[in-house]
């Protein structure tokens, strides 16, 4: 994990601090604890190797054209670095010289172009999801939001692809240890005003778990819990975000139940270097344990 500092001037220094409710804010410096994505055995210097698979259903997907971007402005390399995937999925790349972390970005006809940021040079088998269009719409619509609008207006809400679409997960641990966290709330800076969705037992966002302030609610249908196995829910989505970058992402989970009390709170949070129109995002948020010695789903969290 890596610390980002981001030096501000006096001018800023109180907005950035209310924002470190959320993350440390330390003598005029804004730090944001940054993780990487994806999880499995180190190769060689310099490589990275993956799977192409489905988002839902995490099959193989063929024929899907697999990109690295900067990780840090969410460009292309010059030249392209790209590989198409084959029938089991696997690409393999060889990094442009001197870098060492890297976004990838899958596009295929007929699905959602879908990037992820954080991978670290020398992993094997890690995992470069693609988002279908059919479950965009699926989810769009689950949300109440038309997915094939010509225009998009107040009185009859759609998914505006002029837009973007992120998705992810809390987790304590790391991309190679990953805990799902339960009855947690993810905001984002700059805030646009969508909400964010959690998903509930069928593995899907559901439209009653929009929470948009501090409180979670738990029992309510509002907020992630424990599936019907005892397994924490902690994934969520956000659609027609706002073209901006950088995009933090924070994390938090409350130590009473309905308290929202930013005091009795455990917080973390990650970066999106960059979301495009169209285009999904997913980054997750993760709760080292260096820093948590105990999972952070709070004692009071049920299905």
């Amino acid at each position: 994990m890596k610390r980002l500092h981001f030096a501000v001037g006096m001018g800023v220094v109180c907005v950035l601090c209310l924002i470190s409710l959320f993350v440390a804010c330390e003598g005029g410096e804004y730090i944001v604890e940054v993780s990487g994505s994806g999880a499995s055995a180190t190769g060689e210097a310099g490589t990275l190797n993956g799977f192409v698979r489905d988002f839902q259903t995490k099959t193989e997907v063929q024929g899907a054209l697999v990109e690295l971007v900067n990780n840090v402005t969410g460009e292309p390399f010059d030249p392209p670095v790209t590989a198409t995937s084959p029938a089991n999925g696997e690409v393999s790349f060889d990094l442009p010289e001197g870098i060492t972390k890297v976004g990838v970005l899958v596009k295929k006809e007929g699905a959602t172009d879908t990037v992820q940021f954080d991978f670290l040079e020398g992993l094997e088998g890690e995992e470069f999801l693609l988002i279908s269009n059919a479950t965009r719409d699926l989810v769009a619509l689950g949300l109440g939001l038309q997915p094939d609008c010509a225009e998009v207006t107040d009185d009859a809400p759609c998914l505006d692809l002029t837009k973007a679409v992120t998705a992810g997960g809390m987790y304590w641990g790391d991309p190679i240890d990953e805990n799902p966290i339960g009855c947690g709330v993810i905001s984002f800076q700059p805030d646009d005003g969508q909400g964010v969705f959690y998903f509930g037992n069928d593995a899907l966002p559901n439209a009653a778990r929009n929470i948009t302030g501090d409180t979670p609610a738990n029992g309510q249908g509002t907020n992630p819990g424990r599936d019907g196995k005892g397994q924490a829910i902690s994934y969520y989505v956000s659609l027609n975000k706002e073209i901006a970058y950088p995009l933090l992402i924070m994390g938090r989970t409350f130590e009473a139940e309905g308290s929202g009390s930013l005091d009795a709170s455990q917080s973390s949070a990650n970066v999106m270097p960059r979301v495009y129109p169209g285009t999904a995002t997913i980054q997750n948020v993760y709760f080292s344990k260096g820093d948590f010695t105990e999972d952070p789903t709070p004692s009071w969290c049920s299905q």
